[in-house]
């Protein structure tokens, strides 16, 4: 029960999902976050049940900045692999922000990735053989947010996961190039 600012961030392209936020007038902090699908179907929902704000939680918090943390872990450094393939088409705003080849327990051949995002979304599509003798076929599943899209074309398994409506994560499939 307390007074908001409404914010709708809709997708006018229908690449992406949309967002409703609920901001708190006067802590300006969001007390409720709606995803929604271009019907405007929810597809998943934060909700604030209870909160503090004043020199209570700041004096409760300010323990914090006394402890002694462990180091931060470096990532080792890893050679720019290049691919065959290529995307030729991503919805606008998406830019390739990491890459990587591995070789996954259950495979002998690695796995080929490329991490795409617009900075609120992301998604990465993953190159592998295909097992011998796979007929040429097309799957997708939505869980919430994240969509998963599979076809197999000239032989090659081609996946995208992510945070994509299920239409924007086949046409992104269909546009790479092998």
């Amino acid at each position: 029960d307390r007074p908001c600012e409404v914010i709708r961030i809709v997708s006018r392209d229908g690449l992406r999902f949309s967002y409703i936020v609920w901001i708190d007038e006067s802590s300006k902090l969001p007390l409720r976050v709606d995803l929604l699908d271009r019907d405007g179907e929810t597809l998943e929902q934060f909700r604030v049940i209870s909160f503090t704000v004043g020199d209570q939680v700041t004096a409760a918090m300010s323990s914090l900045a006394q402890l002694t943390l462990p180091p931060l872990l470096k990532l080792p450094t890893t050679d720019k692999v290049d691919f065959s393939w290529r995307t030729s088409w991503l919805p606008q705003g998406f830019k390739e922000v990491s890459r990587s080849r591995r070789t996954l327990p259950t495979l002998s051949e690695p796995v080929e990735s490329r991490l795409y995002s617009d900075g609120l979304f992301s998604f990465t599509v993953n190159i592998s053989s295909a097992a011998s003798g796979a007929a040429v076929s097309e799957q997708f599943l939505r869980q919430g947010r994240r969509t998963i899209h599979t076809e197999t074309r000239n032989n090659v398994d081609i996946t995208v996961v992510g945070e994509l409506p299920p239409a924007t994560a086949k046409r992104v499939a269909n546009s790479i190039v092998l």
